[in-house]
């Protein structure tokens, strides 16, 4: 092609480590308003011809989309936008037709993107990977395709900003657990995770993996991220170094102020990145003292069992906006923060942790179905005599709390905020009675236990496990499911993703993943023959 082609002179400067102009690029921050759901089917046109140099490749295993991609965070999010290009353009237009999550395309550009520029904080370094993302886009489906119908105009940072800030705005209703040494067959950790979001049809099955292996300085761990196209931060992961973090909602208290925050999806990725020494949870928690949230989160932090090690293999670290307390985050690891629910008979263990949407060290802990199944599931093992925990055991766990057999509904308010667990056919413990207040109650508040009632004007919405994953952290190994319209993801077969080779130094072209056996041979492009 030639140099004056503008989709290679802008792809050529990017793999140098520069920046080209940006005509679209918008000066906004990111978004905290409605919430985004900018997650729709869409076909990219797999196997289309692409840049030799491209620092990024698609690939498909077992049917799941896995997105390679290395370099610098330019390098990076160009690849990002140029191979995903036709589905993030189709997600974001069906988002904006869904006036329920958008209000629609006026509300969105009158109301929406005019607040993120006074909200939000990123760090440069994903501020450039998302304009990347949208300058790949665009040079991929070329000027006129780009554009968004109901905008008028392509995808511009200040979307990709919306996009990633979903989690602030529809909260995971999650649930983590993870078990060691003597609880596990082998003694490595095993970490199990749900992630429960209402059910959009068109984000079901529409999860993609994304392996990114940063080059720049200093060095940063690299990791997998499950996800959806168009979204760079992490709300499920496990990096390199076989450290795992998970995003669960909390009702808590609210920020101490609202402006200067960053979105928890960013915040978990920059932790993830961040984690490469003997104690995960103090590092994870020194990024989360810098960075402030607009809502509360438990992220459940597991990394590989080091039998020489005192500190375990898990923890969950409580975050929200309040400062005054703790900086904003309080550790719970464990063994003596179990005994509130541990019994004389099954008195609770130090090797294993459980963690859904509720506080424990800074509030009151409340009662929880989901959690009181997953600790008493964990204790039953720590008894003398108990089968060990395995993969197909933390599998079956999984199904045990995965929605909707288990907590089906909750209800939002009509921005999407303030969601609460609604009883399932399962969910009979208090925190669930409490939660099931009608629509007109008082509006949202937090007691000194971080417990909420609904909120006004509240709509119930359906909830679905959209993915269940076990780790694998001593062996760097991964086993996931997605949802489909018809089976939560826990009732679906998992595919195995094996770290060591998504996130080799090598290039293109030297990973094939077998999900049977996790092992590893040379391999092409996603539908390409092997090389």
């Amino acid at each position: 092609m030639a140099a004056t082609d503008p989709a290679l002179s802008r792809h050529a400067l990017l793999n140098r480590g520069l920046q080209p102009a940006r005509p679209f690029a918008g000066a906004g921050r990111p978004l905290f308003s409605v919430a985004l759901f900018a997650f729709a089917s869409g076909t990219v046109a797999w196997g289309a011809e692409t840049p030799d140099d491209l620092c990024g490749e698609l690939r498909r295993v077992d049917g799941l989309p896995v997105l390679r991609l290395w370099g610098t965070s330019q390098q990076r999010g160009y690849a990002h936008g140029y191979l995903l290009a036709d589905r993030i353009h189709d997600l974001f237009g069906r988002f904006l037709a869904d006036r329920r999550t958008s209000g629609g395309p006026e509300h969105y550009q009158r109301v929406s993107l005019p607040l993120a520029e006074t909200t939000l904080r990123v760090r440069p370094i994903y501020e450039r990977e998302m304009r990347a993302i949208a300058d790949g886009l665009r040079d991929r489906l070329g000027p006129q395709a780009a554009v968004v119908p109901a905008l008028g105009r392509p995808i511009e940072y200040r979307d990709l900003l919306a996009l990633n800030a979903l989690s602030d705005y529809l909260r995971p209703m999650c649930s983590s657990f993870a078990a060691w040494g003597p609880m596990t067959a082998d003694g490595s950790t095993l970490t199990g995770r749900n992630l429960d979001w209402p059910r959009h049809e068109w984000m079901i099955g529409q999860e993609i993996v994304i392996a990114q292996r940063p080059s720049e300085t200093p060095r940063r761990a690299g990791f997998v991220a499950v996800t959806w196209p168009g979204f760079i931060g992490c709300l499920t992961g496990m990096n390199e170094r076989g450290v795992t973090i998970a995003i669960h909602d909390v009702p808590g208290p609210p920020a101490d102020r609202l402006i200067g925050v960053t979105p928890r999806g960013l915040v978990f990725r920059e932790a993830l990145e961040s984690a490469v020494g003997s104690d995960s949870a103090d590092e994870i928690a020194a990024v989360f003292r810098r960075r402030r949230v607009l809502v509360g989160s438990n992220a459940f932090v597991s990394w590989p069992f080091d039998r020489a090690a005192s500190n375990g293999a898990a923890a969950v670290l409580e975050y929200d906006g309040r400062r005054t307390e703790g900086d904003g985050v309080t550790i719970r690891r464990p063994g003596a923060d179990e005994n509130a629910v541990g019994t004389a008979d099954q008195p609770p263990s130090s090797a294993c942790l459980a963690c859904t949407n509720h506080y424990r060290r800074r509030g009151v802990p409340a009662a929880c179905g989901r959690y009181e199944t997953l600790h008493d599931a964990l204790h039953g093992r720590s008894m003398a005599g108990a089968k060990p925990f395995d993969a197909a055991a933390a599998w079956a766990l999984l199904g045990e709390v995965a929605a909707p057999r288990y907590g089906s509904t909750k209800t939002a308010d009509q921005n999407g905020s303030a969601v609460q667990l609604r009883p399932g056919p399962t969910e009979t413990s208090d925190r669930a009675r409490r939660s099931a207040a009608p629509a007109d109650a008082p509006g949202v508040g937090a007691d000194p236990g971080g417990t909420q009632t609904a909120a006004p004007r509240a709509r119930r919405l359906t909830l679905l496990t959209y993915h269940s994953v076990v780790f694998e952290p001593n062996q760097r190994r991964l086993r996931l499911a997605v949802a489909r319209p018809d089976a939560p993801a826990a009732d679906r077969p998992p595919t195995t993703i094996d770290l060591r080779a998504w996130l080799s130094p090598h290039g293109r072209h030297t990973v094939r993943e077998d999900a049977r056996t996790g092992s590893s041979a040379a391999a092409g492009p996603e539908n390409g023959p092997p090389k």
